[in-house]
């Protein structure tokens, strides 16, 4: 039997949603058309294809993802500041002298809070476990957040004060291996989007940016297979 009543259960399922759109609209890295060709583009067609995007009609954003590390990457482009969106090349691949610092940024960005979809779609993930084989109370102990994720809305202040009121269970419930470590992983996300303000001005994409690809496929000791959210 679920912990928390079906309509419990979608309201906290919308509060965490919630956060991770109040985390996504902030969490895009900024990405010039420069960077892009020099990560992407063979040195000997950039000028060309800077040439080509001025001569061009039709579009005003252009994008691609690209497979970085364990997770993709969406790298996009806008017309910006009379800078046409350069052309996608038909092969996307890093090129050999592409900055060593900037492919070492993307890459500590990706690994250090840029992957949102992720970390919002383990959130999830957890929530659903947690709520489908532990009670009110296990679920309070093993993971405080959920106090957090319940404050998200007024309409769950009632369910947010009994849970405070429940008291810790005597015996700690057992717990697949590893899912303890994701209760305290996932601490951090939802703590993170907690300060955030709910009406929080969105990224400024410029010239171009680049984000998580949304929706993919995660695998993780003690949750096992789960989505990013989208």
């Amino acid at each position: 039997m679920s912990a928390f009543s079906y309509g419990a259960k979608n309201q906290i399922r919308q509060n965490i949603a919630a956060l991770f759109e109040r985390v996504r609209a902030v969490s895009k890295t900024p990405l010039t058309h420069e960077q892009f060709s020099s990560l992407f583009i063979p040195a000997e067609h950039r000028g060309m294809y800077r040439e080509m995007a001025q001569l061009a009609s039709g579009w005003s954003h252009n994008s691609t993802s690209v497979k970085w590390g364990s997770v993709t990457l969406k790298f996009a482009m806008n017309n910006w500041d009379a800078k046409r969106a350069l052309p996608i090349p038909r092969d996307v691949a890093l090129q050999h002298d592409a900055p060593a610092e900037l492919v070492s940024d993307i890459t500590s960005w990706a690994a250090n809070g840029g992957d949102v979809s992720g970390d919002y779609g383990r959130v999830m993930a957890l929530f659903d476990y947690l709520n489908d084989n532990l009670t009110k109370g296990q679920i309070r102990f093993v993971w405080p957040s959920i106090l957090t994720v319940l404050g998200v809305t007024d309409i769950m202040s009632e369910t947010l004060k009994d849970l405070q009121e429940i008291r810790v269970p005597s015996k700690p419930p057992e717990l697949p291996r590893g899912l303890l470590a994701i209760c305290r992983k996932t601490a951090g996300a939802v703590a993170t989007a907690s300060l955030i303000p709910a009406d929080v001005e969105p990224f400024k994409e410029g010239e171009g940016y680049i984000e998580v690809a949304n929706g993919q496929k995660y695998t993780e000791e003690g949750l096992g297979e789960f989505h990013g959210l989208s």
